[in-house]
């Protein structure tokens, strides 16, 4: 028989499956029985969800903007160029881009049947994310009562790390539309076409590219070796958190700490006790 896991890794599951957004207004039952039922995930796959879910929120941050070559050329930008330069000088001085996110990133986090068999493995992930890197955004400056920019019928596509927003282009809806396997609607072709012209325009010659590699459940191969990191960092370190002087023996500056807890902090693992945050983990993903 398997021993239980140590009191403060169980309570990181815990604070883990809190932390990923489930929200079903109508069947409140439900959403508590998938809360619950998180708790008991494995603390590696749980991580796995944890960060392909945060991977998609940005940091606040300032950061250069630049436009891929023809993007202001297309019909949309005329459309709605004052504003997407308006969202874009928010990205500029370093806002919080979170309302101008996809309503899913805030109530579906996780999802059951993405994680069978026989079910959607999209239906909590970000495909485009995932598989090209395209974060996508919402660019109304109209906000909701939710506090969410109001979403029209484009949407803003974007390569987005720590220092830079690369916008790719505007793209109606049908962008994600995945209805035949077979096929693409014209916008999903011209963001593969686009993910593949970077792809040709930033490798040497005769260079082998792996694109985004994809792991059987749709998370990217990336987040699963960060989780794997993480929950390694987590079994190796547990136990040392019973000593309260662990960390002040590695750093005179920090405290004693006698209640230690797991947390992320964004990306990044870190131990809290009360208001004191410390970093334990270089931070996961890239923005």
């Amino acid at each position: 028989m398997t021993p239980p896991p140590p009191i403060r890794i169980e309570a990181f599951r815990h604070w883990l499956a809190d932390a990923i957004p489930v929200q079903l207004p109508n069947k409140p039952a439900r959403e508590q029985q998938i809360k619950v039922a998180m708790r008991n995930i494995d603390l590696t796959k749980l991580l796995v969800i944890y960060l392909s879910w945060r991977q998609r929120l940005i940091t606040p941050r300032p950061r250069t903007v630049t436009t891929r070559g023809d993007v202001k050329q297309h019909p949309r930008w005329s459309m709605h160029q004052s504003e997407v330069e308006a969202f874009l000088k928010k990205v500029e001085i370093g806002d919080d881009l979170t309302p101008h996110l996809s309503r899913r990133v805030f109530n579906r986090g996780y999802w059951p049947a993405a994680h069978t068999s026989s079910g959607n493995k999209w239906g909590d992930k970000d495909f485009m994310l995932n598989v090209l890197g395209f974060q996508h955004f919402h660019f109304s400056s109209a906000i909701d009562p939710n506090g969410l920019a109001v979403g029209g019928s484009d949407v803003l596509f974007a390569r987005v790390s720590k220092e830079t927003f690369e916008v790719l282009g505007l793209f109606d809806h049908s962008v994600f539309s995945m209805d035949d396997p077979s096929t693409m609607t014209p916008e999903r072709q011209r963001a593969w076409d686009i993910h593949q012209d970077m792809i040709e325009k930033e490798t040497r010659p005769g260079a082998v590219v792996i694109s985004n590699m994809i792991s059987l459940s749709g998370h990217s191969t990336v987040t699963v070796r960060a989780a794997q990191r993480v929950a390694k960092i987590v079994g190796q370190l547990d136990p040392n958190l019973d000593d309260p002087e662990f960390f002040r023996r590695q750093d005179p500056t920090l405290p004693v700490l006698t209640n230690p807890a797991w947390v992320m902090d964004h990306d990044r693992l870190a131990v809290q006790q009360g208001s004191q945050v410390i970093r334990v983990s270089a931070p996961q993903l890239g923005n």
